[in-house]
């Protein structure tokens, strides 16, 4: 038989939960808590195809930097989509994209960009029947080879024949650029409403999307100063090379 006090503890306890879930829900969404996992194959490519490919298409066109049409092009760029698309709002430039999507992205960034949910794969050992499992003879071993000396040679020589450009390093070329041009408001002591430092290389590290996304693709910043061509082509080098010292 329930008494006075525990049907008072029981509303205290349903209370929390529902106080709990509001708390959870993700901000800007209503109470709308976000359920599934969101993969390219689930949702990431369709976004991409129906929001972004008349720029990011496998020819980009208006300005866009590069093309957003299979996986390995896009996963690179998962946390600057999410900065672009999510955060600030700014892609695709006309808005056309709904909530719902704008959020799969940011899911998808935060759980490391899957190309698909690797619980519904079959195991690599279940894939194929033991006897269709053939050992690799010496020929295999030669193919292997070949074609080994001529990605390394890929790798070296560009379409062209022409050098690649070195990837820039965070000594040589980037932080006096960001010394430079950025120190003025993002130095170690914030000033002019600059929400974030970009004084050593872990925090420009941090923040390289956004860095990216005001200092190159929508010349915002300096304010009034934009990057030269050959500062912003640096900073792209440079983290698409992975951010090197």
């Amino acid at each position: 038989m329930r008494t006075k006090g525990n049907v008072s503890a029981l509303a205290a306890r349903t209370l929390a939960a529902v106080v709990l879930l509001s708390a959870t829900a993700c901000p800007g969404f209503g109470d709308r808590v976000p359920t599934g996992r969101v993969t390219w194959k689930s949702d990431v490519a369709r976004i991409m195809r129906t929001a972004c490919g008349e720029c990011h298409g496998a020819q980009p066109s208006k300005g866009a930097p590069f093309p957003l049409v299979t996986y390995a092009e896009t996963k690179p760029f998962a946390e600057r989509i999410q900065v672009r698309a999510y955060q600030l709002r700014t892609m695709p430039p006309d808005g056309d994209m709904t909530d719902d999507d704008r959020e799969k992205l940011s899911l998808w960034w935060q759980a490391g960009a899957p190309e698909d949910d690797e619980a519904t794969s079959p195991p690599p050992d279940a894939q194929a029947p033991p006897d269709a499992q053939a050992l690799p003879d010496a020929s295999d071993d030669a193919d292997d080879a070949d074609d080994a000396d001529a990605a390394q040679e890929d790798a070296v020589l560009p379409v062209g024949g022409a050098p690649a450009p070195a990837v820039p390093t965070w000594t040589v070329e980037i932080e006096p650029i960001i010394t430079r041009r950025c120190a003025g408001c993002h130095g170690a002591t914030l000033v002019a409403g600059a929400p974030y430092a970009l004084a050593t290389y872990e925090q420009v590290v941090e923040h390289q999307a956004r860095v990216l996304a005001r200092a190159v693709e929508s010349d915002s910043m300096p304010p009034g100063q934009p990057l030269s061509d050959d500062e912003q082509a640096s900073l792209v080098r440079w983290v698409e090379g992975g951010a090197p010292r």
